[in-house]
């Protein structure tokens, strides 16, 4: 079950009898039978169990497959301030230095995902060094789970310990509902632990430097809801937002807020450079659908912000899309190609999945695909709904 040796279960029971022998209480070998947990003070055994809500907060599940102990080890360096030993990771992960220097392969990599390095010293160990913002947006990867749901998962809670997200999240929704900021439940949740890593980062004077948000593009809607939210969490939390830590959080909101209206003409012409691509190259014409083309243009105006600061956008469809609807996600692919060329900038598949989104919609609305993609349009009401909000 444990998927370890014999050896290292009497080498953990050494270990907890060590605690519990204290307090009168150990476990005991049954010769024939196997262990028996022996109580003299039960009272101290179930105040274990049952931890004060400290002591809750700062416990952590340690992974015992390699694939569990990247992300953990990703999250633990990321929390260090200085340099930490192998020897350490090692304790930490109650596994083998040499496990630990083979599972630095994959750390290394994955943070170079994230444009992230990690830094290697003789005698010291190693250590994340990048930007603060590379850095949170790793933070946010590694936190966040693949559901769309709103609600906050245990895990998340007790990894930020005192800072309670629920609050967080009531005050995110009030200060939106208040300046009309619509949001899908996927944007909120993001919100919400992007805004739990600042104050965490702030408390330690871990800062966003300004020049690394210029050019931002927001409106006053998203500004004053954005006040609002900062207002009453650093009422909440007792800490100061500096002007920059504002700006980083009105990035995520002006990036996935879901615009109702539209009042400009950049992602019109660059939403036709696509659709002439794709009849270039495949001979589909969509330059009639003028839904389709007013909904991807409303689309791409918070994704170009997400875009130019290489923000890391998850697509929970993106497996099913490529699987099931290919032709869709070619489209995809190629308007990725055209809005990589116009912004200069590397764009991942997660993106170009939204965009195929929208091209299955339209797909959908073909006279010759109406048949034979009924089952195709009712499912894509929902991903549509959820894309128009994104």
């Amino acid at each position: 079950m444990l998927q370890v040796n014999a050896r290292t279960i009497r080498s953990d029971i050494k270990s907890i009898n060590e605690i519990f022998s204290k307090e009168g209480n150990q476990i005991v070998s049954v010769r024939g039978k196997g262990y028996q947990l022996q109580l003299r003070y039960e009272s101290v055994f179930l105040k274990l169990l049952a931890p004060s809500k400290e002591e809750r907060f700062n416990l952590q599940v340690i992974p015992s497959l390699a694939q569990d102990r990247i992300p953990y080890i990703i999250r633990y360096l990321l929390l260090q301030n200085d340099f930490v030993k192998l020897d350490t990771l090692a304790e930490e992960l109650y596994v083998s230095k040499s496990t630990i220097n083979s599972d630095m392969v994959d750390v290394k990599r994955k943070l170079a995902e994230c444009s992230l390095i990690l830094s290697k010293r003789a005698g010291y160990g190693v250590k994340i060094e990048g930007s603060e913002m590379n850095m949170r947006f790793c933070f946010s990867k590694y936190l966040l789970s693949d559901s769309v749901s709103l609600l906050v998962s245990d895990e998340e809670q007790t990894f930020f310990g005192e800072i309670d997200l629920r609050n967080i999240q009531n005050i995110i929704l009030t200060s939106l509902a208040e300046y009309k900021v619509q949001m899908t439940d996927m944007a909120v949740k993001n919100l919400i632990i992007h805004v739990a890593i600042a104050i965490r980062r702030i408390k330690n004077q871990q800062y966003v430097e300004q020049n690394e948000l210029q050019g931002l593009e927001f409106n006053i809607q998203e500004l004053r809801a954005v006040q609002k939210m900062i207002q009453e969490i650093e009422r909440l939390e007792s800490i100061q937002f500096p002007e920059s830590e504002l700006t980083y959080i009105l990035l995520h909101v002006c990036s996935k807020h879901v615009l109702q209206s539209y009042n400009g003409y950049r992602e019109v012409i660059l939403v036709h450079k696509m659709l002439a691509e794709i009849k270039r190259q495949y001979g589909y014409d969509f330059s009639s659908h003028q839904q389709f083309i007013a909904h991807l243009a409303l689309h791409l105006k918070p994704a170009i912000n997400r875009i130019k600061f290489n923000m890391n956008i998850h697509n929970p469809y993106l497996s099913n899309i490529k699987r099931n609807y290919p032709l869709a996600f070619e489209f995809g692919l190629l308007a990725r190609e055209v809005l990589t060329e116009e912004l200069n900038q590397a764009i991942n598949e997660d993106e170009a999945g939204y965009m195929a989104m929208h091209f299955l919609y339209a797909l959908s609305e073909e006279p010759n695909n109406r048949k034979k993609t009924r089952f195709t349009r009712l499912r894509l009401r929902n991903w549509h709904g959820e894309i128009i909000r994104d």
